[in-house]
């Protein structure tokens, strides 16, 4: 009985080391998707801790392993994410873009000047990006401006500033649990005549600035969800060209939270316009 006993006390012992040694990471709180400790793919995070004392060393490490800290070997692949450090002061910070699903504990080590350190850590479950920008089917064709309009031809024949207006279409796409304050991206205008220059873009959205520089162009704090853009060109009225409008760097933000667009989902993220030139028949003679 009394070897029984001492069994028994020896296994309940062990189970209160064992328990002790775990790992004690702050569990995940799976109450919001696109909060820190439940991320999209794509989204760069900042966690923040104040230092025990200014001057201690700052170390950050993921795993993907909820176990005591020496016992693993930290997540160090940029196939799962990219870290960036910030300077320590009285609080120290790391910036993390994720780019796995999965789950991931992330640890904070600071040793102290005598030699000992303290660790703490948060669970994190990545989950699969929603958000990506889509722009719509090519339109086939657009005439020139002043199609419709009875035209000298003496006058017009040599003109190269004659407007034509173009219109593409961007949808945003996402699940809707996905908040998103404002969204963005880059244009560029691909075009092969030299009689064609880019005047201007404007959108249907009263809040997003719109920034042309030659043949490229930026839009930022965007909200509607569906952008409709209208580029205005200059050409010769006989000027048939392909305008292409290709869409890069697709940004949702949400506060201060960056999720870049998934372009691993959707369709094209280009659009072409194929502008008709008119006949370039002469005045009429007598």
């Amino acid at each position: 009985m009394k070897n029984s006993m001492r069994y028994l006390l020896g296994v309940f012992a062990l189970v209160l080391i064992t328990n002790f040694a775990s790992a004690q990471y702050v569990d995940n709180d799976d109450t919001k998707l696109g909060d820190g400790d439940n991320p999209y793919v794509g989204t760069e995070y900042t966690y923040t801790v104040t230092l025990g004392a200014v001057g201690n060393t700052v170390e950050w490490f993921v795993y993907d392993t909820n176990t005591e800290y020496a016992a693993v070997t930290p997540v160090v692949s940029a196939k799962d994410y990219d870290k960036v450090d910030g300077t320590p002061g009285t609080t120290v910070s790391t910036k993390i873009t994720w780019n796995e699903t999965g789950t991931f504990y992330l640890t904070y080590k600071e040793t102290s000047t005598d030699g000992c350190s303290t660790f703490r850590g948060v669970e994190i479950k990545v989950t699969e990006n929603s958000f990506y920008l889509e722009l719509a089917d090519d339109i086939t064709n657009v005439c020139n401006g002043l199609e419709g309009d009875v035209l000298n031809w003496t006058i017009y024949k040599d003109k190269t500033d004659v407007p034509t207006t173009l219109t593409y279409t961007v949808d945003v796409m996402k699940d809707a649990d996905f908040d998103i304050t404002t969204w963005e991206f880059d244009g560029e205008l691909v075009k092969t005549s030299a009689d064609l220059s880019f005047v201007s873009v404007s959108s249907n959205d009263p809040d997003a600035t719109i920034n042309l520089t030659g043949n490229t162009f930026t839009v930022r704090g965007a909200k509607v969800n569906q952008l409709i853009l209208t580029v205005t060109i200059n050409s010769k009225v006989t000027t048939a060209d392909d305008v292409r409008l290709n869409l890069t760097n697709g940004v949702a933000r949400t506060g201060t939270l960056v999720t870049n667009d998934n372009t691993t989902k959707g369709g094209d993220r280009f659009q072409i316009n194929s502008l008709k030139g008119l006949p370039a028949a002469t005045n009429i003679s007598f």
